[in-house]
């Protein structure tokens, strides 16, 4: 006789949706089917109420959910406006989470140089007439600039013209990024790069520099090369030599420190809220307001920015919604520590949008995850092993359930990519390997044991190759690793 089950086990969790929940899921719908396209208003506030037959605060809330994913802009006193889904949207939060976490110019140009002669390598397999074309104008102009320079009488015309070199050089391998044919490495390669200046030591004397650009223009004449007879091969190679020469050649990048972009007064905005909200979120990404630390209490807040209560709750509300602090009621308002979940919100938003596929974020996260592997066999700690031995163990205890293996995958890859000791790496395996392992989770859970068995397995060897300390093997696993989960992952 079967055995009865018990009463309490028949009854599930009762989840109940929050009302601004419901519109804002029903009018994203509508934004993501064409109902209402870019550019397009939404209809008014009071007009959504009668179709939704909800109260102001409920469509004002549904309204806000849109603009903080990404959606629409409100407009004060114009209403709301649906946006064109870009790379924007990843560029401002990777930013913001780069800043936020102080990484310094180093780390990303250590992840551009190394990161690069892949996507080169990829770039030769798919350039088209018009990204040889493109190449060949930068090449041309270079070279341009570079005799210009050498003719030129008026010394603050050679510095406008070695200037304008070295611009160009930045725009040339943003270029093979962009000839991939990857648009999510066209804007993550492009971002980092946006956040480097370019430009020459002006210590060094005239005719070396001249001589600096000589080789430079001859590096950028390979690269094209080796992309013209698509040699992915000869491609990535002629990159490495790229950057040795920049290296050699006294070319430096710095870091743009962000205080040009919050402003002297913010504020002088011209609504109260968004006021508030950009002068706290720029003492946030500022470290000014550490994680952890607690806001002072709304009276305080309305006293310290001399606006009215109501505005002060609205840009809290604000920067709880982007993920910069925490509401708790009785506890008041806590600084969070940035994650990448805005980052993963934007490829969410661009993947329903059709602008990118899951082959494009799988295809960057096996160049980070590749260079990660690397950094890790040669930089890890004893600190950093436990913790990637840690998550093995947790996952062979959790063999059978689904869920928490996914999650116990998640922080793996964390792990791991932490072991590299560079936080652009960091950021970017984690962003997306985050967002796939999600999308994982999302799959039916039949004969999935033997899926999870070789993803341990797999697991086990990458951690093994990093503790003997193996560059090439740590890389190699993680690519085989990449490379038989792919079909799961796309599926």
């Amino acid at each position: 006789m079967a055995q009865k089950i018990a009463q309490s086990d028949l009854f599930q969790p009762v989840t109940v949706r929050k009302m601004p929940e419901i519109v804002f899921e029903d009018l994203r719908e509508k934004i993501l089917t064409g109902v209402y396209r870019p550019g397009q208003k939404l209809p008014s506030e009071r007009t959504l109420m009668t179709i939704y037959e909800k109260s102001h605060p409920t469509i004002r809330e549904a309204l806000r959910l849109l603009e903080s994913a990404g959606y629409i802009r409100v407009i004060p006193g114009g209403g709301a406006v649906v946006l064109e889904i870009e790379g924007g949207q990843i560029e401002a939060p990777l930013r913001e989470l780069l800043l936020f976490r102080k990484v310094p110019a180093r780390d990303i140009v250590e992840f551009l140089f190394a990161s690069e002669p892949a996507i080169a390598g990829i770039a030769a397999e798919r350039r088209t007439w018009e990204d040889l074309a493109a190449f060949s104008a930068l090449t041309e102009r270079q070279n341009e600039l570079r005799r210009d320079s050498e003719t030129a009488e008026n010394p603050e015309e050679r510095i406008a013209l070695l200037d304008a070199f070295y611009r160009l050089v930045k725009d040339y391998h943003v270029k093979i990024a962009t000839a991939s044919h990857n648009p999510l490495t066209t804007i993550v390669w492009s971002s980092l790069f946006s956040m480097l200046d370019m430009s020459f030591d002006r210590s060094v004397e005239e005719k070396e520099l001249q001589i600096s650009m000589r080789r430079i223009a001859e590096a950028h004449d390979a690269i094209l090369g080796r992309i013209r007879a698509q040699d992915g091969k000869g491609a990535a190679e002629a990159v490495s030599a790229c950057f040795d020469t920049l290296i050699e050649e006294g070319g430096y990048l710095h870091l743009i420190l962000p205080e040009a972009e919050y402003g002297p007064d913010p504020m002088k905005n011209a609504k109260a809220s968004a006021a508030i909200y950009e002068q706290i979120r720029s003492l946030i990404l500022q470290g000014k307001l550490e994680p952890g630390e607690r806001l002072p209490a709304e009276r305080q807040l309305v006293e310290a920015f001399g606006r009215s209560r109501a505005s002060v709750r609205e840009a809290l509300k604000m920067l709880e919604m982007k993920n910069y602090v925490t509401i708790t009621r009785g506890s008041g308002t806590v600084v969070n520590d940035i994650s990448t979940s805005e980052i993963e919100r934007a490829l969410d938003n661009m993947l329903q949008y059709r602008l990118i596929s899951k082959k494009d974020i799988q295809e960057v996260r096996g160049i980070s995850e590749a260079i990660a592997a690397e950094w890790a066999a040669a930089r890890r700690t004893p600190e950093d092993l436990e913790a990637i031995r840690e998550t093995i163990t947790r996952s062979n205890r959790y063999i059978h359930d689904r869920s928490k293996l996914i999650d116990c995958g998640i922080d793996f890859t964390n792990a791991m990519t932490k072991a590299a000791h560079n936080e652009a790496v960091h950021v970017i395996s984690r962003a997306t390997s985050t967002f796939l392992h999600d999308r994982y989770r999302d799959r039916a859970e039949e004969d999935a044991l033997e899926e999870h068995l070789m993803i341990i397995r797999q697991h086990t060897k990458i951690m093994h190759e990093i503790e003997k300390g193996s560059v090439s093997g740590a890389r190699e696993a993680t690519l085989k690793h990449l490379e038989g989960v792919e079909d799961i992952i796309l599926e």
